[in-house]
């Protein structure tokens, strides 16, 4: 198995990259809300919102609000001034990889950071998501497309077992 390392950078996007690195170093702070429950993950966003910049919203919560009708994604919205970054490693075919980047550039409100997809996605559907938040993003901010390469939580064994060359 071969890893996934290559960078696909769109070198239109500097002036994104000129954003980013202007940016107070507070709005640099990205907090995980990696908690099972609405109310968890309102205690914990209204207990950041000013002090930091972004809140992670991964699997957990997010299959919490959708299966719970939790209004995860409005209350970071209409109550704080927090920008969200959706942890979803999205890892499919490049039309659904699209398809994804599509919604979060149509409806993120100009407050998405940023949402992950995962290399193994391949080449295509990296540039597809790049693609279709360009089409789709209306504001000055476009969501950034974060490829993940490599699980935190791997370590040498696993790479072992899935014959992968470290």
């Amino acid at each position: 198995m071969e890893l996934c390392l290559e960078v696909i950078f769109d070198f239109s996007e500097v002036v994104n990259e000129r954003r980013r690195m202007e940016m107070e170093a507070r709005k640099r702070i990205i907090f995980p809300v990696d908690v099972p429950t609405a109310e968890e993950a309102h205690k914990y966003i209204i207990l950041f919102n000013g002090l930091i910049g972004v809140v992670k919203l991964g699997f957990e919560i997010i299959a919490h609000a959708f299966l719970t009708g939790a209004q995860i994604f409005k209350m970071v919205l209409e109550e704080t001034d927090l920008d969200v970054m959706f942890d979803i490693k999205g890892d499919d075919i490049p039309q659904t990889i699209a398809g994804l980047a599509k919604q979060v550039a149509l409806y993120g409100q100009n407050r998405i950071f940023g949402f992950t997809i995962h290399c193994n996605a391949g080449r295509k559907a990296i540039q597809d998501a790049v693609q279709a938040v360009k089409d789709n993003f209306k504001g000055p901010n476009p969501p950034m497309v974060i490829v993940v390469t490599l699980l935190t939580s791997l370590n040498e064994s696993d790479f072992e077992d899935l014959d992968i060359k470290a």
